[in-house]
């Protein structure tokens, strides 16, 4: 049986189990469970994670620890006790994954492996999950690591998509975009700062659903401003035609923030409203995208799209670079350099560079 538990025991229980699993596979005596139980509740603290334990007779032998993104259901842990290895314990979890996936309504299960893990590999090869070329080291002094991802259906019909950040079945909200570009007024230095704290957030999001520290760069020059990140890139998917379509981070609402009763601020105290409010008063803002399964770069004008997608050469590194261009130049010379690399030091999960062409 395989059922979903919370609570501080629960945690350590499957923290041993994660012990003990490891120091089989590394051949080494089984070491303190305290760093793997802290792992485990870092893991759960994300929204909407859980941790499944499962149980043969009267003890648990396996658990998993999953964890929702916008796009897709990651499993962020899975171990079985070694005395049960062979017993089919972690195809039952990972088909468990996959009932779950499908009942919340998420297309993509995602994974991140060791690289030398080769018993782990072939049981999720075995079971359907796909490598698909995604190697790095997400942790500092750790291991080189391989993401691998499981499809559950075609991505189709656009309207169909899962809601959690932006809405899916539509390119543009131009009502959105007047109304954000009245919120936000006139643009000065306070405006430009925000802006890229605006756009930072995203990167620090990601980098803490990872469980990771990200970097990040800030380009202040003559032309505006850019921000850059090494993160995973923004999904990108086709719709029932093969069209390609990108999430509408720019041109629609971020739902979590926006309009909220009681948004979250962010570092400079002013509230967290999501990536369109800052399209929305861009004479241009330029969004180049780099993932694995394709690179490419859309055009805006005060939030509306100028163009189709323009495919950029293939990346070996991912990532997302935001091109804020036609801000008033007194606004962008007049940022305290001092303060903005305040503010940006306050990301927990976000190592920012900030550099003055």
């Amino acid at each position: 049986m395989i059922r979903a538990v919370s609570g501080e025991g629960a945690q350590l229980c499957a923290a041993g189990i994660w012990a003990r699993a490891t120091a089989r596979r590394d051949g080494v005596d089984p070491q303190d469970t305290a760093s793997k139980a802290e792992g485990i509740r870092s893991a759960l603290s994300a929204p909407g994670s859980s941790l499944q334990i499962a149980d043969d007779t009267d003890h648990p032998v396996g658990f998993s620890v999953i964890v929702p993104h916008e796009d897709r259901l990651e499993l962020r842990y899975l171990a079985v006790e070694p005395a049960e290895w062979g017993q089919g314990i972690g195809t039952a979890l990972l088909h468990h994954l996959g009932e779950e996936a499908a009942r919340q309504g998420f297309p993509t299960l995602e994974l991140w492996v060791i690289d030398t893990n080769d018993r782990a590999i072939a049981l999720y090869e075995a079971t359907g999950w796909q490598d698909i070329g995604d190697v790095a080291v997400r942790h500092a002094h750790g291991p080189v690591e391989r993401r691998l991802i499981r499809r559950l259906q075609p991505e189709g019909d656009r309207t169909s998509w899962v809601t959690l950040t932006h809405d899916w079945s539509r390119d543009v909200d131009i009502a959105h975009l007047d109304e954000a570009r009245r919120s936000v007024g006139d643009i000065g230095v306070e405006q430009v700062v925000h802006m890229i704290l605006e756009v930072l957030a995203y990167a620090d999001d990601e980098a803490e659903a990872q469980g990771r520290i990200g970097s990040a760069m800030v380009r202040i020059h003559r032309s505006g401003v850019t921000v850059s990140d090494d993160g995973r890139g923004t999904d990108t998917r086709r719709d029932v035609d093969g069209t390609m379509i990108r999430k509408p981070v720019m041109a629609t609402r971020d739902v979590r923030f926006y309009a909220a009763a009681t948004p979250p601020t962010l570092p400079d105290g002013a509230p967290r409203r999501g990536m369109s409010t800052v399209a929305a008063v861009c004479e241009e803002l330029v969004h180049e995208n780099r993932r694995s399964d394709g690179s490419w770069y859309q055009s805006y004008r005060y939030g509306m799209p100028v163009g189709e997608l323009e495919p950029l050469p293939p990346a070996r590194e991912h990532g997302t670079t935001v091109h804020l261009r036609g801000l008033p130049p007194t606004a962008v010379s007049a940022i305290d350099m001092g303060a903005l690399k305040d503010f940006v030091g306050r990301y927990c999960r976000l190592a920012v560079d900030v550099v003055v062409d």
